[in-house]
């Protein structure tokens, strides 16, 4: 690339350009031809570039150009739009789930067959499409499209447009043609639900009859005042320096150093591996039985023969063995745990045990779902309910499973989740920016 502007932050390595930013902001004219060779350059050589954590100056780019509305760039935006998942999130981060939208409406020329073509593809990201979708409310909001236009394009969808089998476009879909007035589509949201595409809690058939019952123009205008369906604006190009220090932080977590003794370990997890493949827990009591023989003062030892015992239904046995370990290891969070995995099963809670210290018991409430939050929001990628509830072992001792938490997940407006509604394992969550954070 020939920069000048932004020459020397092709990687960003002393943080956010923030000078050549207001440069750029200052100088369209000058900024625009550079901004648009970034584009051009990044998506030449997206594979590598994308899997350099460092190589960011494209994302600057995006946004100048959405502010600039600079309808050249709508082309590279939308070959952007159109990488493969992982491609995708390495490149932009959470900027799929959040942001998009805005830079996608904001160098929309007009056309809008594109961004229903990336609505309409199964074989890309299910964000990018929803994002695509949202960018149609965006350009409704400014006028590009109307309320007419969009009422029609829904319907196509709910008739045969959308894949057959689930994505999270489904998901998203009613509550999208609630916004703008669910006058028109009633029947298609109902039948989609009777036809099992999407599920009732989901699609939110209290907030349609509810939206049904006001003038269309007041949903519209409501709709109007909702920043997040605005095009970039000035503060979202100076947010970027907030979200490069964010990202950065992240990714000194992600890459801490880890000592290479916590590997020493690995072989003798491979020969207990067969052991969980075949869910042969009986085999496993008496392999980490023998082991804590041989090894009779070592905690790690002791504590696995009392998962073994908890994973084999021994609870009794179990019990009896952590609740001696634990006085010698108070703050060993992996005996607590198993301790109170045990008693747990037997209809017990932390209260059957004389704590040396006591655990953080972690219940469905206010507090679990702030973390849940705070934790979220500095995450460029959704995560699985699954990975969330195991995060929550970080915090302390999770008192319920993770469909519990999944169903507990949906009564907060501050998270957005997507994908099944019945399996942890592929139910994504992200934070909602629209929720009451």
């Amino acid at each position: 690339m020939n920069l000048k502007i932004f020459k020397g932050y092709e990687r960003f390595v002393d943080g956010y350009p923030v000078e050549a930013v207001k440069y750029a902001l200052a100088n369209k004219e000058e900024a625009v031809p550079e901004l648009l060779e970034i584009l051009e350059y990044t998506l030449a050589d997206v594979e590598n570039l994308s899997k350099d954590p460092k190589y960011l100056i494209h994302i600057p780019a995006m946004y100048l150009l959405a502010y600039f509305r600079e309808a050249r760039a709508y082309e590279s935006i939308l070959r952007i739009a159109s990488l493969p998942d992982e491609q995708i999130f390495d490149l932009l981060g959470d900027i799929v789930i959040d942001g998009f939208k805005n830079i996608l409406a904001s160098v929309c020329d007009g056309n809008i067959e594109p961004i229903k073509g990336i609505i309409e593809d199964s074989s890309l990201d299910e964000y990018e499409r929803t994002e695509a979708l949202e960018a149609l409310l965006t350009l409704l909001n400014h006028g590009v499209v109307s309320r007419e236009e969009l009422v029609f394009y829904f319907k196509e969808l709910f008739n045969g447009k959308l894949e057959v089998d689930y994505s999270c476009v489904w998901d998203i879909l009613p509550r999208y043609c609630s916004m703008i007035h669910p006058s028109g589509l009633k029947s298609d949201i109902e039948k989609a639900v009777a036809d099992g595409k999407v599920m009732e809690i989901i699609a939110d058939l209290e907030f349609m009859n509810r939206q049904l019952k006001r003038p269309v123009m007041e949903v519209l205008n409501e709709l109007k005042r909702d920043e997040d369906y605005s095009f970039t604006s000035e503060e979202d190009v100076y947010l970027l320096e907030r979200w490069v220090e964010e990202l950065f932080c992240e990714m000194d977590d992600e890459y801490e150093y880890v000592d290479e003794d916590e590997y020493d370990d690995m072989e003798e997890w491979e020969g207990e591996a067969d052991f969980f493949d075949k869910k042969d827990w009986k085999g496993l009591v008496e392999y980490r039985y023998k082991k804590a023989e041989r090894h009779p003062d070592d905690p790690d030892c002791q504590w696995g023969l009392g998962e073994a015992y908890v994973l084999n239904r021994e609870y009794d046995k179990a019990i009896n063995l952590l609740s001696d370990l634990h006085k010698d290891y108070p703050e060993d969070p992996n005996i607590q745990h198993s301790l109170l995995d045990a008693l747990f099963a037997t209809g017990k809670d932390e209260t059957a045990v004389k704590w040396v210290i006591k655990p953080n018991i972690l219940r469905l409430d206010r507090s679990t779902l702030d973390y849940c939050y705070n934790f979220m929001k500095k995450k460029r990628k959704p995560r699985t309910v699954h990975e969330l509830h195991l995060e929550l072992f970080n915090e302390g001792y999770p008192a319920f499973v993770d469909n519990q938490l999944m169903v507990f997940l949906h009564s907060d407006d501050r998270f957005l989740l997507t994908g099944s509604s019945a399996e942890s394992h592929n139910c994504f969550v992200s934070v909602n920016k629209k929720g009451k954070g």
